[in-house]
């Protein structure tokens, strides 16, 4: 499995996410809500002035955290690998109440806390290693970016 699939599986666990979408807003024609990739036009919010709180998600693949990721990886079925998760907001809480959700989903105290796996990968365990909150004056929003490492090891190793 590339680790394009990879990505497209947590993108697929989170884009149906209730929790998510009640937070960021419904679904619109000009608002995925929860994106793969950075979007090519600006998202459009419901209106001017929105008087709940509504947003965006986008997931990225970032640069493991971790001195040792690069050492630890090579020749080996244990990967790390650096997942970002940008939150677009129009109140700073809201930005909060995602990445409260995020953290439900993917900060563990000990490793194999959960039992999870994207394709051949079972994630031993998941760690919030960085966070960055912006103001984004020109368009009023809020920005917050959390980078999660991801301790993976692959499911069967071939010879």
């Amino acid at each position: 499995m590339s680790r394009a699939q990879l990505f497209e599986e947590i993108f697929t666990a989170l884009k149906d996410d209730a929790t998510l979408l009640a937070l960021l807003g419904p679904k619109t024609s000009t608002n995925a809500r929860i994106m793969r990739t950075f979007p090519q036009t600006q998202q459009l919010l419901s209106g001017y002035e929105p008087q709940g709180g509504e947003g965006w998600l986008v997931i990225q693949e970032g640069a493991p955290a971790g001195g040792g990721a690069f050492t630890e990886q090579f020749d080996s079925a244990y990967e790390i690998i650096g997942i970002a998760f940008h939150v677009f907001a129009t109140r700073y809480s809201l930005a909060d109440d995602v990445a409260d959700v995020l953290d439900t989903l993917y900060m563990w105290t000990v490793e194999q806390q959960r039992a999870l796996q994207y394709g051949e990968r079972i994630v031993l365990f998941v760690r919030r290693v960085q966070q960055l909150d912006q103001y984004l004056q020109d368009v009023k929003l809020h920005q917050k970016t959390l980078l999660y490492r991801f301790e993976c090891v692959l499911e069967t190793v071939h010879a």
